[in-house]
């Protein structure tokens, strides 16, 4: 271990000077690894040691790192390993911590080689910070280094201060008050100024000129101000290269950000830093300069709005970016170097039988586990994890590491803390070190779980006061264990979807998953924590643990009921309505909702109508009493349907002897009640006990009494009494789930062998869902006809269709209402009762007797009721009978039936209600006869009639004859007449004494009329549309026609001989078919662009008015024109497009100005990749010429300054002035004008 390694925010460079600097400097730590794209602290050590070597490396560098990332005593280290002796302690700590964090010898060697090799050292030491400019700064520091420099302190600067000083310090009496007198213009005095040249304040340098020459007359010559490249160049030549007293020189400019802020108020004139850096850049492999910065300059000038910034930013670029380095390691990288492992022992360690194992294994959990930090922020793969993780931070276990890495740790929001947790006096890593490195088999880590002894709520006052609540003494040391490492979970957020929250657990808390499974049931069981069964996951209870309290009234309470005997209500004993608390919750939806109610799939209705209802039975309540009981549940009344039509019975056994009792009475009770041998039953054997189950049942019950809950909810509080309902509710539907999955199913009598042949529910995990169906065919052999599975009874939709449909049944009257029915109630005619699911209507819509096989057998028992010629017979018990099994219709279902018997036979029925004689038509719903009335009304209407039908003989047969042919409708137009006539003479009340007759025939007689006058107008509007279907010339003409085809009203009663709607609508198709094809060919071509518009507006609108019409074919054909028709345009765009752009490239000239050639060099860039080749290469030989011109134009205003430098005659100045008129309008509005305007003018000068 690096045992001096400490964590230090109290660092200034200017400790080096002090008598704390060996403490800091041992305080030290180097690091090896970084995040992508930053460097350790040994990386740029190394970098400054080759470029202290190296003639040929730039020796100038920006080192930056955010506040607190130790950038200042990593500053301090630089200066005490280049400006001390290589023997000095300092050096020694430092090189020693080298070989620390190296693993190989070679790595450090060339570290101690340069020690050997160079003697210390000058080392400036600048601050940004300070309130003197760069100049000042400088010379002043020199003067303390060198004072402070074993080999420099007897050395006198040659520059002027010294001089100056010199002369004013030996001034004569009456000197001194002159210069006083002098200086006073100035706003100083003469020991002002000799103070300010003692601190070698440059800005001073005239204005000691000016004095000395005001006192002698003579202006001295003090060799001029110093330039800061010439100072440099001074140490250099004379201390390193002559004399031979140092190594060479340190310059470590700390701040540097804050120097770039306050540049413009300290430096109003020169270009210091400039010069500075020119000086250090002419001596390489002598001076290093090192700029420690929190951030980026430019950004720093820039977002600060620097004044003179262009200046400045070009002072920067003497910072070459390859030379700009940001400090940072990962945590993981200085625990790293914290911990030197032996490989060695490592690899031995690893081949330790069972230990290499459990290390690989905790490795890849931690690198799962940890991914969004690793295989993301890090972008490390495994193996780098478990380099720099696993081995490299033994005995930390790699979650320890990866925590100690990633968590927020409130009270100590920085890096700079967790070092405590290895090296303070009671943390777990020395009693660790102490031990061997595998104990028990095992490795020896530092468990994650440690992180909450060390840290405590420092890991967040949340979680931590949720752990304290329940760190009880009763608990067990390995479940305290498991609750430390929920702590660290829920602080880290680790996600345990991947690998199981019990595996993340256990491998916190040091235990294997099965331990960690079995410790945190143990705990949830306990309610020291709750559980998520959704996420599974386990987590503490928010407040106080008030749950155990909860659990104690529960079962005190339960005890009370039972000691009163009123705890049978809820569960063993079933009330008169087949219920008790526990099914009472269960019906109603609030208790094992999954399974409280089995939709079942039949053809005649909605699965949820005809679901069946789940009940739980026990010992106790299983016998023929509650079996026949429970019957009712799914018995329709004439008022109302149930919301079930059959059941699930889950029997209970609380003992084994229960199970045993269950297995000898089950079948035998369901068998020895003929109401329960067909009734649609589904019973689940129960094979083990279910004791728990049925106390928690109770509980829950208890828990939903608001009297219970009144009395405890101050005291437990309304949100644990929430939570642990939850909890119970869970638990019950786990148990219940197990229970229903793992019994055998029984059956009643007549369902059994259709169950058992076709192997229902045998091995499947849906058996219950597969075996009810059968259950209700065996129940429900005489079910309705195919029916609506989408809607349920309750439907208002279906009920207003089922609504309107009673009075057109009963009257048997499609012809004259059936425009005016619903979407719905016309699919409910034609799907229904007009097909083959019910055969109720022949083709011209008029009633039969059913022709399918289930309805039918209901109508059977509707004449078989009411035979012919018999006395009144009440309706009641038949419709009741109807409802119900072996039936099973609903009010709708039977309303349809019902109405369609009463037209059928209307002509032939005798009705009495109300105890008086009465007409069908008033109690059918008819709108001119009042309201109209539901289904669930009309049944109950009709229930309480008494109804008789009649065998007429004579002429009433011939009425009747004549009356039946009406109502089978499609008579010519001469059988219509001859009916007409037969009934007019016939519809009196002499001849037909029968009112029932006598109002059919007259019936008859208003249907024909009607007939004739729809025959009349059918006619004239089929005429209509044959003669615009012959002049139409456009698609558009035609479409209009298959609406008016579609109003044409069916002809009922008297037939016409001209086209009936089908046949029109399809000539209507075929028309629109031919003239849409036209329209597409003629505009799906484009020969000019100009008619793009008006040719896609004629296609879309034909699209529209065809897909209105629900031409589907036609209006695809239309989409196919209107491809082919953008493809011919998008030809004619492309072809137009490059053209404009070849002319836009050929404008573009290769002489303009530098700012206008910029400017076309960027245009040129997308379009020499223009996907377009006669574009792009023209675009590329253009660019080419703009390139080599820029390059040109740039490189010249680039070498003025140097071409300046080298003019050495007059015909040189000239030659140069000369190319700079011919180019200087080409900078004309460019950035770079004002530097070819200031090199005319320093040519001028030149010249002068």
């Amino acid at each position: 271990l690096d045992h001096d390694a400490e964590f230090r925010s109290d660092v200034q460079i200017s400790n080096f000077r002090s008598e704390i600097n060996l403490g800091l400097v041992s305080s030290y730590m180097f690091t090896v690894g970084s995040f992508q794209g930053k460097k350790s602290s040994a990386e740029v050590l190394r970098l400054l040691r080759e470029a202290a070597v190296g003639d040929n490396i730039d020796n100038r560098f920006l080192v930056q790192a955010t506040y607190g990332r130790g950038k200042s005593h990593f500053g301090l280290a630089v200066a005490n390993y280049f400006g001390k002796a290589a023997d000095s302690p300092e050096v020694e700590h430092l090189l020693r911590k080298l070989e620390h964090i190296y693993e190989a010898p070679v790595e450090v060697e060339p570290f101690h080689n340069f020690k050997r090799h160079r003697k210390p050292y000058l080392v400036l030491l600048l601050r940004g910070d300070a309130a003197v400019n760069l100049r000042d700064q400088f010379f002043r520091e020199l003067e303390t280094a060198l004072r402070h420099c074993e080999a420099t302190r007897d050395l006198e600067t040659p520059f002027w201060f010294t001089e100056a000083l010199s002369f004013l310090s030996n001034l004569k009496p009456d000197q001194v008050g002159q210069a006083d007198a002098f200086l006073s213009s100035y706003k100083t005095d003469l020991h002002l100024l000799r103070q300010r040249i003692g601190q070698r304040e440059a800005g001073v340098y005239q204005v000691c000129i000016e004095l000395i020459k005001s006192l002698t007359g003579i202006r001295p010559d003090f060799n001029g101000e110093t330039r800061l490249d010439d100072a440099v160049n001074w140490v250099v030549q004379e201390l390193c290269v002559r004399q031979k007293r140092i190594g060479g020189l340190l310059i470590l400019f700390d701040e540097f950000s804050e120097f770039v802020r306050g540049y413009a108020s300290l430096h109003p004139t020169g270009v210091p830093l400039q010069e500075l850096l020119n000086g250090v850049e002419s001596n390489r492999g002598q001076v290093l300069f090192v700029a420690l910065s929190q951030h980026e300059p430019e950004k720093v000038a820039r977002n600060d709005g620097t004044a003179q910034y262009a200046s400045l930013t070009k002072e920067l670029t003497r910072l070459p970016e390859y030379n700009r380095h940001w400090l940072h390691s990962t945590l993981e990288d200085v625990l790293g170097g914290y911990f030197k492992p032996n490989s060695a022992n490592w690899e031995q360690l690893m081949r330790m039988p069972g230990v290499g194992a459990e290390i690989a294994n905790a490795n890849d959990l931690a690198f799962d586990v940890l991914s969004e930090r690793y295989r993301g922020t890090l972008n490390w793969n495994a193996e780098r994890f478990q380099e720099k993780v696993t081995r490299k931070c033994f005995p930390l276990h790699p979650l320890t590491t990866g925590l100690l890495s990633s968590v927020d740790f409130q009270s100590a929001s920085t890096t700079r803390s967790v070092l405590g947790f290895l090296t303070d006096v009671d943390a777990p890593l020395k009693q660790n070190l102490e031990q061997a490195a595998v104990l028990h088999e095992r490795p020896n880590w530092v468990l994650p779980i440690a992180l909450v002894d060390y840290f405590e709520d420092m890991l967040g006052d949340q979680v931590w006061q949720q752990f304290t609540q329940v760190n009880l003494p009763d608990l067990e040391p390995e479940q305290r264990d498991v609750l430390k490492a929920m702590v660290l979970q829920k602080a880290a957020n680790l996600p345990t979807r991947s690998v199981s929250f019990h595996a993340v657990i256990g491998a916190l808390a040091g235990l294997s998953p099965r331990q960690a499974d079995e410790l945190l049931k143990q705990l949830y069981q306990q309610r020291y924590i709750r559980y998520d069964d959704t996420n599974r996951i386990y987590f503490f209870w928010s407040g106080s643990n008030a749950a155990i309290e909860l659990e104690r009234k529960l079962n005190q309470e339960i005890e009370n009921l039972e000691r009163q005997g009123k705890l049978k209500g809820y569960l063993d004993e079933f009330d008169a309505k087949a219920s008790n608390k526990v099914n009472s919750l269960i019906s109603k939806r609030k208790l094992l909702v999954q399974y409280s109610q089995y939709p079942v799939k039949v053809d005649w209705g909605h699965s949820d109508d005809w679901a069946a209802q789940l009940v739980i039975l026990t010992r106790e309540s299983w016998n023929v009493r509650t079996l026949e009981l429970l019957t009712s549940r799914y018995s329709a009344t004439l008022e109302d349907i149930p919301d079930c039509r059959g059941l699930v019975l889950l029997p209970l056994a609380r003992s084994d002897e229960d199970i045993v009792w269950f297995e000898a009475n089950l079948e035998r009770t369901l068998d020895t009640s003929a109401k329960l041998k067909s009734a649609p039953i589904v019973v689940i054997t129960p094979k083990v006990p279910a004791k728990q189950l049925i106390l928690n049942l109770q509980k829950f019950a208890l828990l939903s009494e608001a009297i219970f809950v009144d009395r405890i909810v101050k005291e437990i509080g309304k949100k644990v009494i929430e939570e642990e309902q939850g909890r119970i509710a869970s638990q019950i539907q786990q148990a219940a789930m197990q229970q229903l999955g793992n019994g055998d199913l029984l059956v009643s009598v007549e369902a059994r062998g259709q169950v058992r042949a076709l192997s229902v529910g045998i091995g499947a995990s849906d058996r219950i869902e597969r075996t009810l169906p059968e259950v209700y065919r065996a129940a429900y052999h005489q079910h309705p006809g195919k029916f609506f599975e989408q809607y349920k009874c309750t439907s208002p939709t279906l009920r207003n269709a089922v609504q309107d449909l009673i009075p057109v049944l009963a009257t048997n009257d499609f012809s004259s209402v059936s425009k005016g029915l619903s979407k719905v109630a016309l699919e409910t005619t034609n799907k229904f009762l007009a097909s083959s699911a019910w055969g109720l209507l022949n083709p011209k819509y008029q009633l039969q007797e059913p022709k399918a096989s289930f309805p039918r057998k209901a109508w059977d028992r509707m004449n078989g009721s009411i035979p012919p010629g018999q006395a009144l017979i009440p309706l009641k018990e038949m419709l009741h009978e109807l409802l119900n099994v072996p039936y099973g219709y609903d009010h709708n279902s039977l309303a349809l039936l019902f109405s369609a018997w009463l037209g059928y036979n209307r002509r032939h029925l005798s009705l009495v209600m109300d105890n008086g004689t009465a007409n069908i038509d008033g109690y059918i719903g008819l709108p001119s006869r009042g309201k109209k009335l539901k289904p669930t009304e009309f049944i109950k209407l009709w229930s309480g009639a008494l109804i008789r039908r009649k065998d007429g003989r004579g002429l009433v047969l011939e009425v009747q004859d004549a009356v039946d042919k009406v109502e089978a409708g499609d008579l010519s137009f001469e059988d219509a007449k001859a009916i007409q006539g037969k009934l007019a003479t016939s519809a009196n009340e002499t001849d037909l004494p029968d009112p029932t007759l006598l109002g059919n025939a007259k019936l008859a007689l208003q249907k024909l009329e009607t007939g004739f006058e729809q025959l009349e107008v059918y006619d004239k509007e089929v005429g209509e549309i044959q003669g615009r279907l012959e002049k139409a010339r456009t698609a558009h003409d035609v479409l209009p026609l298959i609406a008016k085809v579609s109003r044409l009203r069916e002809l009922a009663t008297v037939a016409s001989k001209l086209p009936t709607p089908h046949v029109l609508r399809a000539d209507i198709i075929g028309a629109v078919t031919r003239l849409t094809e036209v329209h597409c060919k003629v505009n799906e071509r484009l020969t000019d662009i100009k008619q793009y518009g008006k040719q896609e507006d004629g296609l879309k609108g034909l699209r529209v008015c065809l897909t209105k019409c629900d031409l589907a074919e036609q209006a695809g054909r239309v989409s196919q024109a209107l491809e082919t028709l953008e493809q011919e345009q998008k030809r004619l765009e492309s072809a137009q497009q490059t053209d404009a752009l070849l002319a836009q490239i050929r404008l573009i000239d290769a002489t303009g100005s530098l700012t206008k050639l910029r400017k076309d060099a960027k245009e040129l860039e997308p379009l020499a990749s223009h996907p377009s080749e006669p574009v792009s290469t023209a675009a590329k030989v253009k660019q080419s010429l703009v390139s080599a011109e820029l390059e040109r134009l740039e490189q010249f205003v680039f070498s003025l300054e140097s071409r300046l430098d080298g003019v050495d005659s007059e015909q040189a100045a000239t030659a140069l002035e000369r190319e700079l008129l011919k180019e200087k309008s080409r900078f004309s509005g460019s950035g770079d004008a004002k530097e070819v305007e200031q090199a005319e003018h320093r040519l001028e000068q030149l010249k002068g």
